[in-house]
């Protein structure tokens, strides 16, 4: 811009028309420090949550980083379950201990669920994905297994108690054997010691 004979011209920089519109760069570039501000701020609680997920289960509990290698420091074993055991069934669940002791073994068996479930006990080395099936469900008289035990259905609500010989040692499945509900992951593996 040239300036009339007489006058003063003071350079104020670009105006708004010669750097397209908008509002002009505060001095110092402060815009650019708050949004660097807050990306840091961003990326910084995005690794204390993925810091959190990596080290906690989904209960919130802390998850154990690596097994022991100290002997002394290892976790003893669970000792077997003995006396009456509690199995609980549900959609489509068999809660119930892991291991349980040899011997005759009373069931004390509760239908948690919504609807119709039934446990049947079978002894086999095999595992539970080389069972015999038919149409989803485990053939009951099928080789390889050994039906051990099979009771009532149990409605909703209901309770049933059954005592079962589990006195050889071994691998045993309880499973809800009704329709689908094999097939739907409604078994336990226990260990009989």
């Amino acid at each position: 811009m040239t300036a009339p004979s007489g006058s003063t011209s003071i350079d104020r920089g670009p105006s708004r028309t010669e750097t397209g519109g908008g509002e002009p760069e505060p001095r110092g570039g402060t815009r650019r420090a708050w949004t660097a501000i807050g990306l840091i701020v961003l990326g910084a609680i995005g690794l204390v949550a993925a810091f959190f997920l990596v080290t906690h289960d989904n209960t919130g509990a802390p998850v154990a980083s690596s097994p022991a290698t100290d002997q002394s420091a290892a976790v003893a074993p669970v000792a077997p379950a003995t006396g009456p055991v509690t199995v609980s069934l549900s959609e489509f669940k068999v809660g119930m201990p892991a291991t349980i002791a040899a011997g005759q073994v009373t069931l004390n068996i509760r239908n948690d669920g919504k609807v119709a479930h039934e446990l049947l006990v079978f002894k086999s080395p095999l595992a539970v994905s080389q069972y015999p099936k038919v149409n989803g469900a485990i053939d009951e008289e099928g080789p390889g297994i050994t039906k051990d035990s099979d009771g009532d259905n149990l409605d909703p609500g209901t309770t049933q108690t059954r005592t079962v010989d589990l006195s050889v040692p071994g691998t045993y499945v309880f499973v809800c054997n009704l329709p689908g509900h094999f097939a739907a992951g409604m078994y336990a593996t226990v260990v009989v010691k």
